[in-house]
């Protein structure tokens, strides 16, 4: 099962090219311009830049522009803005994006610090997640992780406690008709068998995943969309250097909220 492409992404967005708020901190954030330019000449959006972060919010909570980036912009400036905008009382929660080495899409989630810290957590992740690709008319494909291997059940408490939670999220997703396998922790078992949703197991965790395909593993760092607002916004990592993709990203999922 194949994630769609960023041939694909693109393709979409120049089909319908939405309004996209970009961040950047300050009028000479160059590889923002650039990236910028780069997608409007391609035609995979209308970007407009924000260098304040409460107007690029607003102007997002106000269906000003479909879809934002938060470009540059500080992200615990952005979240707190966010939060107090959409009046948000939960956790903010993201999935990654990644482009694997050899060129292939996966989400990854939780990646947030806060996050996956119980088994409700994870399981609200792993439901959000799942209907966020299932708005991709993507059919979710779940690789569970965990820490530790069947046979070592019975060595330790902790280790027993990670791997029956797994277990039980497996159970719980295919209850609800979403294709589901435990991989322990094995990743790259589910990599081979092209699970688009990685669920890791905290969001420490998630995030190291994350950084290490993006960095260290020859792949890159799309962006992170925000799963659980009323509205499209992607987070980009600070290691971002190209927004294009993130932009092109952002239109495709504004002009289908925009549609619906």
């Amino acid at each position: 099962m194949q994630m769609l492409s960023m041939i694909d992404i693109k393709s979409s967005a120049r089909k319908k090219p939405a309004r996209v708020g970009i961040g950047a901190a300050s009028e000479e954030s160059r590889d923002v311009m650039k990236s910028v330019d780069s997608a409007e000449r391609n035609g995979y959006a209308e970007v407009i830049v924000f260098n304040d972060i409460g107007n690029m919010i607003t102007a997002l909570k106000d269906n000003y522009i479909d879809a934002a980036v938060s470009g540059d912009f500080s992200q615990v400036r952005v979240y707190d803005i966010i939060a107090e905008l959409f009046h948000f009382k939960e956790k903010i929660e993201r999935i990654a994006l990644v482009q694997t080495s050899d060129g292939e899409y996966i989400f990854i989630g939780p990646i947030d610090a806060h996050s996956g810290r119980t088994y409700k957590d994870r399981l609200d992740i792993a439901r959000q997640g799942t209907r966020f690709i299932s708005s991709l008319d993507e059919q979710p494909s779940v690789g569970v992780l965990s820490v530790g291997h069947p046979d070592i059940i019975g060595r330790d408490e902790n280790m027993d406690k990670w791997i029956k939670e797994a277990d039980s999220l497996v159970n719980e997703l295919k209850k609800s008709g979403i294709d589901a396998r435990n991989y322990y922790m094995n990743m790259e078992e589910a990599f081979e068998d092209d699970r688009n949703f990685i669920l890791v197991p905290d969001g420490v965790s998630g995030n190291i995943a994350f950084q290490s395909l993006a960095i260290l593993g020859g792949g890159a760092a799309i962006g992170a969309p925000v799963i659980n607002l009323p509205r499209v916004f992607i987070d980009t990592p600070v290691i971002t250097r190209n927004y294009v993709d993130a932009i092109a990203f952002a239109s495709v999922l504004g002009g289908r909220r925009h549609v619906a």
